[in-house]
C-alpha cells in the first residue's frame, strides 16, 4: 500500500526539491509531520532540505501580535464585559460555567465570520426580517420560524432570552476591545484579526497545506490570499467511495476540489480508489470494554500483525481505555508508540492534590479550629503521603486508635513535611476582602511546596521502572500549579496596564470562591495529559482518533466503535439556537457529524485489514449499540466485499458462590480451642448463624471499624447515653448540661482531659445532644417512680466459669446498670438493668428455649433477652462484690423510649409475668447454654448457615460464604 504522505512526498519532491527550504507544510495537526518527514528521507535520492512543518494554528500565531489568552482569564474578562453592559450583578462563579459556552459560541462566530450585529439583531418585530436582503429566502424563513416560536409567549425565561439576545452583539464587542487593550485574544478572534487586518508579511515562499478536510471561513480567506498570490498549493486526502452526493465523509472536500486545485491527480487509482479494493473488515462485539482490549493481544499476534511495526495501528475511540490497553499489549512487541498522552487525572499526583484541597477546605473546622479526622485520613492513607513524612503511618494509627476527631495544626506538626502539609499559615484573608475567607495564592503555593516535597523525596522510595511515571506526573502537576497561579494571582479582571497605577485592580484570585477554584482545578487536571516518550515513527502505533488524520496503516483495529464515541460529542449546546446557526453558515451538529464521518472512513480507506471493536453492554453511559458509521458500511458496501461479525465471550464464566458450611477440621479446631471466653453477643452470633460466628471469633476476620468523622451512628448515640446515665448517679451534684459534655467529650471526640467544658457541636451534633438529655430527663421521672431503690454500680464486669464436655468456658460481660429496687418490702430484689435507646422492643416468651432459638432473635429480640438473662443468673450466684449473699436477681430491659407507656415495668416477661426471680428458670437456662455451647466446640458439628434472610440481609459476611 501507498501511503497518502507517501504520494505527497513524492509529489514534494518532483515539484519542489530545491525549494524546500522556502517551503512551509501545513497540516490540521502536529502528528503527520514526522511521517511526512520519513517519507521525503526515504524517497529522496540525495539530501534534501527539509520544509518548515507548521500547523494551521501556528501559521495564523505567526502572524498575529495578539496572544491567546489563558482560559480562565479569558472568561474573566468575558465576565467584565457581561457585567458593564447588561448591568448584572451576577458574580464570576454563577458565571463561569455558561460564560464558557458563551465564549465558544464567539470563537465558533469569528472563525466563520459571522457579523455579530445581524447574527444577535434584536428582532421584536417579524417584519424586521423582511429588510435581511443579505440572506436567501431559504435562510429568512428558518429565522421567521424560529422567532415566531419564540416571542410567540412572554414566559420569563423567554424574556430573559430575548434581554440578553439583545445585549449580546454589545458584549461581543466590549469583550474583544477588553482582550485587545490587554493584548490577548482568543483563538478565533486572533485568526479573524490575521485575514482582515490588511497585508500579510508571509514567511515563506511557498505554503502546502496537506490533508485539511472542513475549513472554516477564516481559514477560507486564508487560503485564498495564498493561493492569489500563487503561495499556496493543496493536497487532498479522499477516496471516491464516499465523494458522492449522499455520503457526509466528502461534503467538504468536494467543495474545495474545484476552489483548491489538488496538487495530486485526481484520477490516481492508487491514490483515490482503496475502499472497495478487496479489505478484510471485520465488525467484533464485545460485552465489556475490557474484553475489547484483552483481544488486542490475539489481534497482535494473528498472522504476525505486530511484525508490521509502525503499519499496524490500534485507534481508540474511548481514550479512558488506554491504561488497559497498554496493559494488554503482548511481550512480543518490541516497539511500541503512544501518540494519546497519559491522563494526569489518573495519577496519585492527582488525587493527593484533590484531597489536599479537601484537607484545607471541607476537612477545616472553624469551631475547633482544627482538621477533622476524616480528611486528615485520606491525606495519611494516601500512597505518596510516604514522601511526605515517613511517620505518616505512625501517626495514623495513633490519631485513629484514639479517635481523636479534630486536630489542630500543632498536633500534626510532628516533623517538616506534616507540618507543612496540615498548616494553615497565610490560608485565609479577611472575610471583607473574600467572603470565604481563602486566600488562594497562598493555597496555590503551598500546594506547589507539597507536591514538590512529594518530587524531591519518592524518587528513593519509587521503583525503578515507575521512576518515570512518578516524575513527569509530579513535574506536570507542579507546573500546572504555577500556570494557575500566575493567572489567579496576576490576572487582571478590572484596570489595564494603561491605566494610572493608583487605580483599584482586581484579580481573578479575588472574584472567584474556594468552590470555583476546586472545580477549575479539576478541570484543568481533567484536561492535561503526560505525554509519552519515545520514537515516533517506530513500532506498533496506539492512538486516539484525531491522531490518525491523514496517516494510513495496513492493518487497524478501532475499539469502543460505539454510537457516542463516534461519533463524539455531538451536541448543539450553544447560546445561539440551532436555526440562526444554520441560516448564518456557524457550526452546527451536521457540520461536526460530517467532520467524524471523514475521520472514520479517512481510517479505513487504504487499509487492507481492519477490525472495529464495539461494546455491548448497556450498563453506565454505553449505549450498546455500534456506531452508525458501521451500519453505513453494512448498508452501503458492494455484496462483494463482505464483512465478517465475531462476538468475543468472556473466557471465565462467573461460577456461583455455593454457600458450603465449614468442616472443623484439625486447622479450625485449634482456633477454635484459643478462645476461653465467651460474651452473650458471641454466643448469640453463633445461635444467629455458625458461619458468622466462625468469620468473627475463629478466622478473625474482623468488621472494619473506619469510624473518622464526628458523626453520631445509633452506635455512638447508644455509647453517649449509656456513659450520661452512669454519670447521672456516679457524680449527682454536676448538673445534666455538665455531665452531657463530659458525654460527649469522652465517647465522641475521645478526650481525657478538660472533658467539662463545652464542645463545639454543629447541627445534627446539637439535635442528638438534646435528644439525648430528654432521654435522661425521661430515665430520671422513671427512677422517681421506684420509690426505694439504690443505684449500686454502672458498667460493671460480671463472669461464670461453665463445665461443658471437654473443657471448662468463661462467660460473661459489662452490666449497664445494677440497682436493688423496693427497698424494704418483700419485693426487694437487684436488678440487672440493660439500657436500650432503638425503637424496637423485645417480644414476650412463653419458656426459656425460646431464648435460644434462632428465628426468635430476628423475631422477638431474644438476643437481648439473653443477654440480660445470663447477666442475672451471673449476678445471683457469682458476684461476691455487689450480691455476697445471692439476693434475688431480677432481669430488666429497659427501652428509654417506652418510658412514658403507664405504669411501665422494664422487668422481662415469660408468659407476661414479669421474671422477679430469676433462679426459677436458672437450671433450665444453663442447661441449654451448655448444649449450645457442647455443639460449639464438637469437631463433628460444622459451622452452619442461617437459614433467616433477614439475618443474612444485615451480615457483614455476606459476601464471602455466598448465601
Amino acid at each position: 500500500m501507498k501511503t497518502f504522505l507517501e504520494s505527497v512526498a513524492a509529489d514534494m519532491l518532483q515539484k519542489y526539491k530545491s525549494e524546500m527550504g522556502h517551503t512551509a507544510v501545513v497540516f490540521p495537526n502536529k502528528r503527520a509531520a514526522l511521517f511526512l518527514n520519513r517519507a521525503i528521507a526515504r524517497l529522496s535520492d540525495g539530501p534534501v532540505w527539509s520544509p518548515a512543518y507548521i500547523t494551521i494554528s501556528d501559521l495564523f500565531r505567526q502572524h498575529s501580535t495578539l496572544t491567546v489568552a489563558d482560559p480562565i482569564l479569558t472568561i474573566a474578562i468575558l465576565h467584565e464585559s457581561y457585567t458593564k453592559i447588561t448591568g448584572s450583578n451576577e458574580d464570576l462563579d454563577r458565571f463561569f460555567s455558561w460564560g464558557q459556552l458563551l465564549l465558544s459560541d464567539f470563537d465558533d462566530l469569528d472563525k466563520n465570520m459571522g457579523d455579530a450585529r445581524k447574527i444577535f439583531r434584536n428582532v421584536s418585530d417579524l417584519h424586521e426580517l423582511d429588510t435581511l436582503s443579505y440572506l436567501d429566502e431559504d435562510e429568512i424563513n428558518i429565522l421567521r420560524r424560529f422567532f415566531k416560536n419564540f416571542t410567540a409567549d412572554d414566559t420569563l425565561l423567554k424574556e430573559k432570552f430575548l434581554r440578553l439576545w439583545s445585549k449580546m452583539a454589545d458584549i461581543y464587542t466590549d469583550f474583544k476591545d477588553n482582550l485587545r487593550r490587554r493584548g490577548l485574544a482568543y483563538e478565533g478572534m486572533l485568526y479573524r484579526d490575521v485575514v482582515e487586518g490588511g497585508e500579510i508579511p508571509y514567511l515563506y515562499e511557498r505554503y502546502l497545506f496537506v490533508g485539511f478536510n472542513v475549513i472554516q471561513k477564516v481559514e477560507q480567506r486564508l487560503f485564498s490570499d495564498l493561493k492569489s498570490k500563487g503561495m499556496a498549493r493543496f493536497y487532498w486526502d479522499y477516496d471516491r467511495y464516499y465523494m458522492g452526493s449522499g455520503n457526509e465523509a466528502g461534503v467538504y472536500i468536494r467543495q474545495w476540489l474545484d476552489k483548491y486545485p489538488n496538487e495530486l491527480r485526481n484520477d490516481d487509482d492508487s491514490i483515490y480508489d482503496n475502499m472497495l479494493s478487496g479489505k478484510k473488515i471485520d465488525f467484533v462485539s464485545s460485552p465489556t470494554e475490557n474484553l475489547q482490549a484483552r483481544f488486542i493481544s490475539t489481534w497482535l499476534r494473528e498472522n504476525d500483525r505486530y511484525k508490521d511495526g509502525s503499519r499496524t495501528a490500534i485507534v481508540m475511540c474511548d481514550e479512558n481505555l488506554l491504561q488497559t490497553v497498554v496493559h494488554c499489549i503482548p511481550p512480543e512487541v518490541k516497539e511500541l508508540n503512544v501518540t494519546t498522552g497519559y491522563p494526569l487525572k489518573q495519577t496519585p499526583i492527582a488525587s493527593l492534590v484533590a484531597q489536599l484541597i479537601s484537607l484545607q477546605t471541607r476537612g477545616w473546622d472553624d469551631k475547633h479550629r482544627a482538621f477533622r479526622l476524616h480528611h486528615v485520613n485520606s491525606v495519611l492513607r494516601h500512597p505518596y503521603a510516604r514522601h511526605i513524612s515517613p511517620s505518616a503511618q505512625e501517626i495514623y494509627q495513633e490519631i485513629n486508635k484514639e479517635k481523636r476527631f479534630y486536630l489542630r495544626p500543632t498536633d500534626m506538626a510532628k516533623d517538616d513535611g506534616l507540618a507543612e502539609v496540615f498548616s494553615r499559615e497565610g490560608m485565609t484573608i479577611d472575610t471583607t476582602v473574600r467572603a470565604d475567607g481563602y486566600d488562594l495564592t497562598a493555597m496555590l503555593r503551598w500546594l506547589m511546596a507539597v507536591v514538590k516535597r512529594v518530587a524531591v523525596n519518592g524518587i528513593a522510595h519509587t521503583a525503578k521502572h515507575d521512576i518515570p511515571l512518578f516524575q513527569e506526573s509530579c513535574f506536570r502537576m507542579y507546573k500546572l500549579l504555577n500556570s494557575l497561579l500566575t493567572t489567579i494571582g496576576t490576572g487582571r479582571t478590572s484596570g489595564t496596564p494603561e491605566d494610572d497605577s493608583t487605580a483599584p485592580v482586581s484579580t481573578i484570585g479575588d472574584t472567584i470562591s474556594i468552590y470555583t477554584f476546586q472545580h477549575l482545578m479539576m478541570q484543568i487536571i481533567n484536561t492535561t495529559s503526560i505525554p509519552f516518550h519515545g520514537e515516533p515513527v517506530k513500532g506498533v502505533q496506539v492512538m486516539g482518533v484525531l491522531e490518525t488524520r491523514n496517516l494510513d496503516f495496513d492493518h487497524i483495529l478501532i475499539l469502543s466503535c460505539n454510537e457516542g464515541n463516534m461519533p463524539k460529542g455531538v451536541d448543539d449546546t450553544s447560546f445561539i439556537p440551532h436555526a440562526i446557526r444554520a441560516a448564518y453558515g456557524l457550526t452546527t451538529v451536521d457540520n461536526k457529524v460530517a467532520v467524524y464521518s471523514y475521520y472514520f472512513h479517512s481510517m479505513l480507506q487504504r487499509a487492507s485489514d481492519v477490525t472495529i471493536a464495539y461494546n455491548t453492554s448497556t450498563e453506565g453511559a454505553s449505549s450498546g449499540e455500534m456506531s452508525r458509521f458501521m451500519l453505513q458500511l453494512m448498508v452501503e458496501m458492494p455484496k462483494s466485499q463482505t464483512i465478517g461479525k465475531t462476538a468475543l465471550q468472556a473466557g471465565q464464566i462467573p461460577a456461583p458462590m455455593i454457600p458450603e458450611v465449614v468442616v472443623k477440621d484439625d486447622d479450625v479446631m485449634t482456633a477454635l480451642n484459643t478462645i476461653k471466653k465467651l460474651s452473650p453477643t458471641a454466643i448469640n452470633t453463633y445461635m444467629r448463624c455458625g458461619m458468622q460466628f466462625f468469620y468473627k471469633y475463629v478466622a478473625q476476620i474482623r468488621e472494619l471499624d473506619e469510624q473518622d468523622e464526628d458523626e453520631i451512628d445509633n452506635k455512638m448515640f447508644g455509647n453517649i447515653f449509656h456513659r450520661a446515665a452512669e454519670l447521672l448517679y456516679e457524680r449527682p451534684r454536676k448538673d445534666i448540661d455538665t455531665i452531657l459534655n463530659i458525654a460527649f467529650n469522652e465517647e465522641l471526640f475521645g478526650l481525657k482531659t478538660n472533658t467539662e467544658a463545652e464542645p463545639q457541636l454543629n447541627g445534627i451534633q446539637l439535635i442528638n445532644r438534646s435528644v439525648i438529655k430528654r432521654y435522661l430527663m425521661m430515665l430520671i421521672e422513671l427512677d422517681k417512680q421506684l420509690g426505694d431503690f439504690k443505684v449500686i454500680a454502672h458498667e460493671t464486669d460480671v463472669a461464670m466459669r461453665l463445665k461443658l464436655n471437654d473443657r471448662t468456658i468463661t462467660v460473661g460481660g459489662r452490666i449497664d446498670r445494677l440497682d436493688r429496687v423496693d427497698i424494704g418490702t418483700p419485693r426487694e430484689r437487684l436488678r440487672v438493668v440493660d439500657y436500650k435507646t432503638g425503637t424496637r422492643t423485645a417480644g414476650d416468651i412463653t419458656a426459656v428455649d425460646d431464648v435460644f432459638r434462632p428465628e426468635n432473635i430476628t423475631g422477638k429480640h431474644a438476643d437481648y433477652i439473653f443477654q440480660a438473662m445470663l447477666y442475672s443468673i451471673i449476678e445471683a450466684e457469682n458476684d461476691f462484690t455487689y450480691n455476697p449473699n445471692h439476693d434475688t436477681v431480677s432481669p430488666a430491659l429497659l427501652f428509654i423510649q417506652r418510658t412514658k407507656v403507664k405504669d411501665y415495668d422494664p422487668t422481662i416477661t415469660m408468659n407476661k409475668q414479669p421474671i422477679t426471680d430469676i433462679s426459677v428458670h436458672r437450671d433450665t437456662f444453663v442447661r441449654l447454654l451448655k448444649e449450645k455451647l457442647n455443639e460449639l466446640f464438637n469437631p463433628d458439628v460444622p459451622f452452619g448457615l442461617s437459614n433467616d434472610p433477614k439475618v443474612c440481609r444485615v451480615c457483614p459476611y455476606r459476601l464471602m460464604c455466598g448465601k
